[in-house]
């Protein structure tokens, strides 16, 4: 009968160890399959963050920096799951991306440089249409360029693939990048557009395109062209006096019928802009001072007189015909 007893309570006792482990396996499943569906969800990507990085609170009701506050970092080698649909664009700072469940808060975000860490194949239309936002703009230096700017620009990246194809890219020269982007109404259409100067893998060559904003809010090439290693470019406005001359030596200047830009790398110098006499982009030479200087110093010192030289040509027109009336005549007399 004692035997019996024990029996039962040791079944029991096996039946009720059976029930918790059966419930733990339960609740860590269910656990285990939530974290993988938060984790796989197709707008949330899990990275880890190589270097520290400033995390934020947004709070909606705030209007300082549009509600960002410094919060604290994210330490090296951490790992964080990131909404790629809830990001958010602070003008002049770049942009922030929302942290799921960090430290049980729901209002954290991480500055824009934790973009680098999340793959292409990651991103959807939500982040820069599947273009990683630092194969674009390589530094920080990038981010005073306004959002609706950074947008074309990502655009002619995505459509012509030059971060996977290799063959353009923004300087990762600091010192540089204040020298390779301009702003200003370049096809007078009382619309601001953008221009930037891209260099090849190898530095070597360089491309300059005059985007435009269009009436869709897309943005339209209207000018691009080649510059050779490391050009400059300048802003200048409509009506700035710039040269616009059709002959070496004439240093008159001109009101620029539009604004435009001025570039400039080792051997030319030039302004460009649209002219809606011609329908089309132009570009002039421009001349510094000291260029000035030598034009002004090689005209004294070699007088070009285009009059003296139409003068010499009517001289010997002249002689030429008096000596075919002389020979007339004296044929005629004989």
């Amino acid at each position: 009968m004692e035997f019996e007893q024990k029996t039962k309570k040791s079944k029991r006792k096996i039946i009720i160890i059976v029930l918790v482990i059966l419930g733990l396996l339960v609740f860590a499943g269910n656990y285990a399959y939530k974290r993988y569906k938060e984790i796989n969800d197709e707008t949330t990507v899990q990275v880890t963050i190589k270097s520290p990085i400033q995390l934020y609170t947004y709070d909606i009701n705030v209007r300082e920096n549009n509600g960002f506050t410094k919060y604290k970092l994210i330490p090296a080698n951490t790992i964080v799951d990131i909404d790629l649909e809830k990001w958010h664009n602070l003008e002049g700072v770049g942009y922030f991306y929302k942290i799921k469940n960090w430290e049980g808060r729901d209002d954290i975000f991480a500055e824009e440089k934790i973009h680098q860490y999340i793959p292409s194949s990651a991103l959807s239309y939500y982040s820069f249409d599947n273009l990683n936002y630092y194969e674009v703009f390589p530094s920080d230096d990038y981010n005073d360029i306004p959002s609706r700017f950074q947008s074309c620009i990502v655009d002619l990246f995505s459509k012509n693939q030059f971060h996977s194809n290799k063959t353009w890219r923004f300087t990762s020269i600091p010192d540089r990048v204040k020298d390779v982007i301009a702003f200003g109404d370049f096809v007078g259409s009382k619309t601001p557009g953008v221009a930037i100067v891209l260099e090849d893998y190898s530095a070597e060559n360089s491309q300059v395109y005059i985007l435009h904003k269009n009436a869709s809010n897309g943005c339209d090439i209207v000018y691009s062209g080649n510059w050779g290693t490391a050009p400059t470019i300048k802003s200048f406005k409509k009506g700035q006096l710039i040269y616009i001359n059709e002959y070496y030596g004439n240093l008159d200047k001109t009101q620029a019928p539009n604004d435009g830009i001025f570039i400039k790398n080792a051997t030319e110098y030039k302004a460009i802009f649209y002219s809606p006499k011609e329908k089309r982009f132009v570009l002039y030479d421009q001349y510094t001072p000291e260029q000035v200087q030598e034009i002004e110093k090689n005209i004294r010192e070699n007088p070009y007189n285009e009059q003296s030289e139409e003068d010499t040509s009517d001289e010997e027109t002249n002689s030429e015909t008096r000596e075919t009336t002389k020979t007339t005549t004296e044929n005629e007399v004989n």
